[in-house]
């Protein structure tokens, strides 16, 4: 059995990803904005599906960012999904 991934260390890992991406500060990075009020837009949602499946060793459907709208609600569901996997 792997190591479950927190909701905190997603969140951590978005908002660098995001602020690597956008190129803005980490603390630019509002955590419960809305993706699209962050600038990502459907290119770029891929690119985070795609990386982020690489850094979870798993995948993701790439319509979950329509489903999970923020990088908090995302990690959130994701943490609980992974969690439920796991047991």
């Amino acid at each position: 059995m792997g190591t479950v991934i927190t909701a905190s260390e997603i969140d951590l890992w978005l908002i660098d990803y995001l602020a690597d991406l956008l190129e803005v500060p980490a603390d630019a990075i509002d955590p419960t904005a809305n993706f699209q009020e962050l600038g990502l837009d459907s290119s770029l949602a891929i690119s985070l599906t795609g990386d982020l499946e690489e850094w979870l060793g798993r995948r993701i459907n790439p319509t979950l960012l329509y489903t999970y709208t923020t990088i908090e609600s995302l990690s959130g569901g994701l943490a609980e999904e992974m969690a439920v996997s796991s047991s």
